[in-house]
């Protein structure tokens, strides 16, 4: 199983975003969400993810901190 994290600071985008990959892989992967630079840092080292998308803007939260 594949762990997905998602990080948009847009609520509606992460939303939609989840939703998307829920409908079409749900049974393939687990997915967890985060709107700032600092909870991808949280999520990253506890969720452990395989696969991450993050929107540009976010990244930016902390110095481009979570793309490390």
């Amino acid at each position: 199983m594949y762990r997905i994290l998602i990080a948009d600071d847009e609520g509606l985008m992460l939303e939609a975003f989840k939703g998307v990959i829920l409908a079409e892989f749900g049974d393939k992967c687990s997915v967890e969400t985060a709107k700032t630079g600092r909870a991808v840092i949280e999520k990253a080292e506890t969720f452990h993810p395989d696969i991450v998308f993050m929107d540009i803007p976010v990244s930016y939260t902390h110095l481009t901190l979570p793309t490390k």
